[in-house]
Formats: C-alpha cells, sequence, structure tokens
C-alpha cells in the first residue's frame, strides 16, 4: 500500500493530488493509517498547510509506468491531518480552494510561531482552530469557488 508523507504532497496550487512517482510502500500499523476516501490532506511538517487531494476513483499516472493507476487507498504520516467534508454542509472543491486562502495563511502561521517549536510544525489540535469561512448553501460556495479559483490560478 503506498505511504504518503510530506514530501508527497502538492507544492503548489496546480498540483492538486499526491504525487506518487516517489512515494514508499508499507503495511499499515494499525487502521487509523488507511485512508480510503476522498479528502484532503494537509501538511502538520511545514510552514505552508499544502493541501492535497487525495481521490480513490481517480487514476494517477507515474513516471516508470505508461498506463494510469488507481489506489483505492493510502497509509498516512503522522505529520499529515486528513479533512473529510461533510459534502452535504461543503463543497469539496469549495474547501480546497479555501485552505489556500489568505485569511487560512495567516492564522495558519499564526499558530506555527505560537507552537513553540524551533522547526516548522504545527499540532494536530492547533490546526483544528483555524476558521475556515463557509458560506451558507453549497451552491454559494460552488458560485464563488468559480470565480476564486480562476484569481488563485493566476497568481
Amino acid at each position: 500500500m503506498p505511504f504518503v508523507s510530506t514530501l508527497d504532497l502538492s507544492t503548489n496550487l496546480m498540483y492538486r493530488y499526491i504525487n506518487f512517482n516517489n512515494v514508499s510502500f508499507g503495511s499499515p500499523v494499525d487502521d487509523k493509517q488507511i485512508i480510503r476516501q476522498k479528502c484532503i490532506l494537509v501538511s502538520l511538517l511545514d510552514d505552508t498547510l499544502r493541501p492535497t487531494i487525495f481521490d480513490p476513483n481517480s487514476s494517477c499516472k507515474k513516471e516508470s509506468i505508461e498506463d494510469d493507476i488507481k489506489y483505492p487507498e493510502i497509509l498516512v504520516s503522522s505529520k499529515i491531518a486528513v479533512i473529510i467534508p461533510n459534502e452535504d454542509n461543503v463543497d469539496f472543491e469549495y474547501l480546497f480552494y479555501q485552505l489556500y486562502s489568505p485569511i487560512v495563511k495567516n492564522q495558519h502561521e499564526a499558530r506555527l510561531k505560537s507552537s513553540g517549536w524551533s522547526f516548522p510544525y504545527i499540532p494536530l489540535s492547533n490546526i483544528k482552530t483555524i476558521i475556515i469561512p463557509v458560506l451558507k448553501s453549497v451552491e454559494e460556495q460552488r458560485n464563488f469557488i468559480s470565480q476564486y479559483k480562476s484569481l488563485l490560478l493566476d497568481d
């Protein structure tokens, strides 16, 4: 099973999915490490969250393999937080792009400074306190993100 570390997460908004080219493989120590559903992964060990999508229904290209392959499940490092939104209330794409917003970035930077660690690390308890602005309806979120996404991608 692929073992996803913070090194396999996205480095920028243009590459939204896990980089499986250099991922290592392993066996789970416990079931908490196994992810089997669509989610957003964020780094706890970095000065940026590095939001990255895992979707077991999407295939990925590996440089060493010609065909697309699918990974129905992955193992995640303890230095990665897994976000699984309730899509009845929050649009998945909306949440993903909000994690790149200046509001979230500023809160993340403040949590890093207050964590007391000498290297960029944010405890999961601190990351849970980040407030992500959410519009009332999923339809409003989709309309907003269709405009906001182009602004982010132009930067």
